[in-house]
């Protein structure tokens, strides 16, 4: 074997007796006596008194643990214990201190039997294990094979697990009968997504949606919670009549000429339009026409500032568009929807949430109120819009094989097609009767009945098409035909040449579709199903040693793209050319830049910062009435942007943590009180001197993920800190001690709580390390803006202001407290100086990253075998300050990225 093997056997170690039996055993092999006894006795003079069999403090026996180096769990405490020799945490600071010559021989002793513990290992297995893509990595990579740019199936898999910061490694990407299961109809719905849906074209219509025919203004003007506008004044002659609910009784909109040809919202929450709905798959374009407005107790005023409109489809934004003041203007978008996709609007600029809280005077509650908002005329959907026909998708399943109708009346499910398309789209005529009227609105109504407008039937219904096929493909070989679109899909699908057991696999199911009546197209696409159920599809294979074309393609697909490799790295596989630096570099710079360079953006910063978990809890909106979804929004979008940015511009690990510049918009720059941004598109705005803000480490969406809904903690913030950005994680908290919960009453400051949590005695020695770095942030709230003083509900200061016509419901509390004096000594005031000392830990920071990257594009832990190589990369970028773009080539031409 390896010289650790022989030179440090399996030797128990006995207390106390341990000094004496050394060097008896040491004689006997040659070479190891030195070492082992650096070791026992380091652990002899500083150890035992607190981790014998007696004693065993944080459940740790020395005495009982061996020199076992083929034993994982034994190689797992003696790295543990390396570890927390090195960062000075064991010996306790309350014990002697070892001389540093004795710590360093003592370190050097047990690094080496794991450094050659570890190398054999990787020899014989490699780093990193086999795997199956994950939920992201699954979706992304069926969407890119089927040219389907908003597929969405990963909602139909189970969640994925994480290990070492990232759902990228074996261990918690397992796998069931559940994951089987789920596969298959995640095919089934990507398959029959991507087959054409009619034989022609689908009509590209146009289709609107005006402020009159949406039931949501009906019922945002009859609660008075907006107003009807004509030619951009108040319309004279609108009357609301307000419902009863306990006789049920609506109330009613009386429009009499001149009627309303806009409405003037101040809702920021999400409402859908009415028949704003995607009928097939496809590419649309959806306006609106809108403009901002004042409103001031009752009076329309001018806007002051540009607005937004944010338009969302099923669970997910489509974009926002700025909406200037006063001038009916139309904004557009061109975004993939699925059929049946469903369309809601947020005037996401908006300071109010839903006006509930306004009593109204008079019975209007629109003198009471005063904010920002705006008119809104119409929707608009365009589409569905194809670049050719049949779609890409489909002839990425079945090539240049011409469809052909089927006759009407011939579907297998008996339905006439005829029929199916004549009962596609209905839409009901805005009838308004007398009788409904009565059954209906409060009596007496006006004379001139006709006007009042009832929105219960004026939304015009559009249903989807019924899914019957109209078409059939017919080969004139179909068993030939399907064995070439099934290999080729096969080399696509399974990233290297395929083999005979997918293709004998996805024939079969095609003969058996076949067999039980089905036509080649439903045949085709069992066999396809097959291919996106093979383990050569699921499972990212790679040999041990050198990975091939192949592999390595795949791997850096899978870092920089998070899918599949695209046609230029396939090729570039199949010819053996990407096995040469030069072309891998260039691929690698390709891939940076590439479209799909925003999965790894986001998907990378979803893990290494948790991001993802930033929708977990919202802001209590007593006590932060600034919080919107449009700033949750802007919060993700600043935090991405800026990494592009930092990638796109090769700059130095030191913007992790500094910067002279963010990427802000409009919402982002008056939430970090800094100079005016005019609209809402994120791009790089300069900081101002002596800026608290710069790097990740402020940015809002750091601070919302590292706080609860009411308050912060320095416990969370300093554990993230540690963890992520400096990567050292702290212990977890021993069992059964409670949380501190946040005093939202301001009785007390956490700096009082965390003292007095303290003196726990188990607590303190990890509260030392973890509590500064936390309270350095302090100054930053829930959301991320800056503080002089705790926010309360009922104890402390009033604050001046309304939030939908009420007073502030919190109150300023005790100043914060943001100094602290880390373990190894620094002290600081507050951000700034706690900046200026990670400043000096440039290479730290640039360790960890490096870290983060490893781990996330091979899957493997890194290891103290791996350091070595890392140690050597980051020597060459030092000179440059540790540039992350530069950073991600080294690695990617590393053994570590290149090797299993």
């Amino acid at each position: 074997m390896l010289a650790a093997r022989t030179q440090f056997p399996s030797i128990p170690m006995p207390p106390r007796l341990l000094t004496i039996l050394l060097p008896l055993l040491c004689s006997q092999v040659q070479g190891m006596d030195a070492a082992v006894l650096q070791i026992g006795t380091f652990l002899e003079t500083h150890c035992y008194e607190c981790h014998d069999d007696a004693i065993q403090k944080g459940g740790l026996d020395l005495s009982s643990l061996e020199m076992d180096w083929d034993d994982p769990a034994a190689l797992e405490s003696w790295i543990a214990i390396h570890d927390r020799v090195k960062a000075g945490e064991m010996p306790p600071a309350k014990k002697p201190r070892p001389e540093e010559t004795a710590t360093a021989s003592f370190l050097a002793a047990v690094r080496l039997p794991i450094i050659e513990a570890e190398r054999y290992q990787a020899e014989r297995f490699g780093r990193s294990t086999l795997r199956r893509l994950n939920r992201e990595e699954y979706q992304n990579t069926v969407a890119d094979l089927l040219y389907l740019p908003r597929l969405n199936v990963s909602s139909i898999l189970p969640a994925d697990g994480k290990a070492f910061g990232f759902a990228k490694s074996a261990e918690p990407l397992d796998f069931s009968h559940v994951h089987i299961g789920a596969y298959v109809d995640a095919a089934d719905a990507a398959l029959r997504a991507a087959i054409a849906p009619s034989f022609e074209r689908p009509v590209s219509e146009t289709f609107r949606v005006t402020c009159r025919e949406m039931k949501l203004l009906d019922v945002q003007l009859r609660q008075q919670k907006g107003t009807a506008l004509y030619q951009g004044k108040l319309d004279p002659t609108f009357t609301v009549r307000d419902g009863n609910f306990g006789k049920r009784l609506r109330g009613w909109i009386h429009d009499p000429p001149p009627h309303f040809d806009a409405a003037v919202t101040f809702i920021e929450r999400p409402e859908k339009v009415n028949g704003l709905m995607a009928w097939y798959d496809g590419w649309y374009r959806l306006r609106v026409r809108a403009f901002g407005v004042e409103w001031d107790h009752g009076q329309l005023k001018p806007g002051q500032q540009v607005e937004a409109i944010t338009l969302y489809g099923e669970d997910r934004t489509l974009g926002t568009v700025n909406i200037p003041p006063n001038e009916p203007t139309t904004r557009e978008i061109r975004v993939w929807l699925n059929a049946g996709e469903k369309i809601s609007y947020s005037v996401s600029s908006a300071k109010h949430f839903n006006l509930n809280g306004v009593r109204p005077v008079n019975g209007n509650k629109l003198t009471e109120f005063a904010g920002n908002g705006v008119g809104l005329e119409w929707f608009e959907i365009e589409g569905p819009g194809y670049d050719q026909w049949p779609p890409a998708s489909h002839v990425s399943l079945f090539g240049d094989l011409k469809m052909v109708r089927r006759p009407a009346g011939t579907g297998r499910d008996g339905e006439s097609v005829a029929r199916a398309r004549a009962q596609a789209r209905q839409r009901s005529a805005p009838a308004i009767t007398r009788e409904l009227l009565e059954r209906s609105y409060n009596t007496p109504h006006p004379e001139d009945v006709e006007y009042i407008l009832d929105f219960r039937t004026y939304p015009q219904v559009r249903s989807l098409p019924i899914t019957v096929r109209d078409y059939v493909i017919t080969p004139s070989d179909p068993e030939a035909t399907a064995r070439q679109l099934l290999e080729a899909f096969s080399h696509r699908a399974c990233r290297r040449p395929s083999n005979g057991a997918n293709l004998d696999l996805a024939m079969a199911a095609f003969r058996q579709q076949l067999d039980r009546g089905g036509d080649f197209v439903d045949a085709v696409l069992d066999g396809y199903r097959a291919i996106l159920c093979s383990p050569d599809f699921l499972i990212l294979r790679e040999e041990v040693g050198d990975l091939d074309a192949h592999a390595l393609a795949s791997r850096l697909s899978y870092f920089l793209i998070n899918s599949t490799p695209d046609k230029a790295l396939r090729r570039a596989a199949d010819e053996g050319s990407l096995l040469r630096p030069g072309i891998l570099r260039a691929h690698t710079e390709r891939l940076l830049d590439h479209p799909n360079a925003s999965r790894f953006h986001e998907h990378f910063l979803d893990y290494w910062l948790n991001l993802r978990d930033i929708r977990l809890t919202e802001p209590d909106a007593d006590l932060y009435p600034e919080f919107s979804q449009l700033v949750l929004e802007s919060m993700l979008a600043e935090t991405r942007a800026y990494f592009a940015e930092m990638l796109r511009r090769d700059l130095p690990a030191r913007y992790i943590v500094d910067s002279d510049f963010l990427m802000l918009n409009r919402t982002l720059a008056r939430l970090y009180d800094l100079p005016e941004v005019q609209d809402y598109e994120i791009r790089p705005v300069p900081l101002p001197e002596n800026s608290r803000r710069g790097g990740f480490i402020t940015q809002a969406s750091v601070m919302k993920v590292t706080a609860n809904g009411t308050n912060t903690s320095p416990v969370v913030r300093g554990a993230w800190i540690l963890e992520h950005i400096l990567g050292t994680p702290p212990p977890p908290p021993p069992p059964a001690v409670p949380a501190i919960e946040p005093d939202v009453s301001g009785a007390t400051t956490i700096k009082e709580q965390l003292e007095k949590h303290r003196e726990i005695e188990s607590c303190a020695s990890c509260h030392r390390l973890i509590d500064p770095p936390g309270f350095a942030f302090e100054n930053f709230d829930v959301m991320g803006m800056w503080r002089d003083r705790y926010r309360a509900i009922d104890k402390g200061e009033p604050v001046p202001g309304t939030r939908d016509g009420k007073p502030y419901q919190f109150q300023l509390a005790q100043a914060i407290e943001a100094s602290a004096t880390l373990r190894s000594g620094e002290s600081f005031d507050d951000i700034d100086g706690f900046r200026a000392y990670l400043l000096t830990q440039e290479t730290r920071l640039a360790r960890n990253f490096l870290h983060q990257l490893t781990i996330y594009a091979t899957g493997a832990e890194v290891s103290f075998a791996d350091e070595e190589i890392l140690e050597t990369i980051l020597a060459r970028l030092e000179p440059k300050g540790f540039p992350v773009r530069s950073m991600i080539h080294e690695l990617v031409q590393s053994p570590l990225f290149r090797r299993k």
